[in-house]
């Protein structure tokens, strides 16, 4: 192998190390959360209330495709919840749960809710309920935006803290 070759080769093996070593946390470090995601609603049940005109209760399941902003680790996840929202006056609440699977099989386990702030526009807490493998004991949460790309479809931007045990 050429002399260029062998340095190159060396590179990018300390490279892929130093890359490895921020993705990996210390039990009971405060890790910072950044991280994104298309989301499609794949199930949506809706029923009037009929206390006021455009009252509605929906239920909802959506899939996932998250990027974490900080490390560029991928991973897939379906969020499911209820909706209490009126489709007249842009008002309403969601309540939902949340299970995001990573590559090597990991889960984390998340409870959100939040509230409407304009059509299409959603905005609200996330709390990190347990998980498995490096998420055993996970504790944190923080917030998040929900925008409508199109009819089904929206983009999520996610940001807090979480501890590992």
């Amino acid at each position: 192998m050429p002399r260029i070759g062998i340095y190159a080769t060396t590179m990018a093996l300390i490279m892929l190390l130093v890359l490895g070593t921020f993705n990996s946390a210390v039990a009971g470090e405060k890790l910072k959360i950044k991280a994104s995601a298309t989301s499609i609603n794949t199930k949506w049940n809706q029923i009037e209330v009929g206390d006021v005109e455009g009252h509605v209760i929906g239920l909802y399941e959506n899939t996932q495709v998250w990027v974490d902003d900080i490390t560029g680790e991928r991973m897939t996840g379906y969020n499911r919840g209820t909706m209490d929202f009126n489709t007249k006056t842009g008002q309403g609440t969601m309540f939902g749960y949340s299970v995001l699977t990573w590559p090597n099989g990991d889960k984390r386990y998340a409870s959100s809710e939040g509230k409407m702030v304009g059509k299409g526009k959603w905005e609200g807490t996330f709390t990190d309920i347990d998980g498995t493998g490096k998420f055993k004991g996970t504790k944190g949460g923080g917030t998040w935006k929900s925008e409508s790309l199109g009819r089904g479809i929206s983009h999520i931007v996610a940001e807090g803290e979480r501890t590992l045990q």
